[in-house]
Formats: structure tokens, sequence, C-alpha cells
């Protein structure tokens, strides 16, 4: 889930076999969990990147790691968002 788009997640939506907000809400959740893992081991790299300073090379590539999957994480979520809410209004379901 590095990299993803709004109709690809549109279509994950589609692919439910209801149009519940229940069933719309658990497959944002998931997509949501996968995102914030994501920001998860970006902080990881970030925390483990300051101690490896000291090798300075590593440690910078660990940082901008990182960075770069925290960068990532948020516009995935941002982009699950919106798209969630392009999906729920396409269908008539109140926004989950």
């Amino acid at each position: 889930m590095l990299f993803s788009n709004e109709r690809e997640i549109i279509g994950g939506y589609k692919m439910l076999p209801t149009k519940d907000a229940d069933a719309i809400y658990t497959q944002k959740n998931m997509l949501l969990k996968a995102a914030k893992f994501l920001k998860l081991v970006g902080w990881f790299c970030i925390i483990l990147g300051l101690p490896m300073l000291f090798l300075l090379v590593p440690g910078i590539i660990m940082i901008a790691l990182g960075v770069f999957l925290l960068v990532r994480a948020n516009k995935n979520i941002q982009v699950i968002e919106r798209a969630t809410q392009s999906y729920c209004a396409e269908i008539g379901v109140a926004a989950v």
C-alpha cells in the first residue's frame, strides 16, 4: 500500500457485495490500518536513524526513508478519505 490512487480505492469499494455504510466503514478502516502501519514504520526508521547518525550516511538514509514514508502515508490517508467521501456521495450513502 505504498502507492495508491482514488480510482483504485473506489474500485475496491465497488467490489464489496453490499452498499451498506457499515461495510464501507469496515473497508475504509482496513485501508487506513495499512496506511497507519506505514506511518509507524516511518517513525521507526526516523528513531532508528537518529543513533545511526554517528555513522553519518546510514543515519541520513534511514531518516530520509522515514520522512518519505511519513509523507507518503499522510498522502495515502488523505486519498482514502477523499475516495470514501466521493464513493459515498456516488451511491447516496451518508459519508462514514
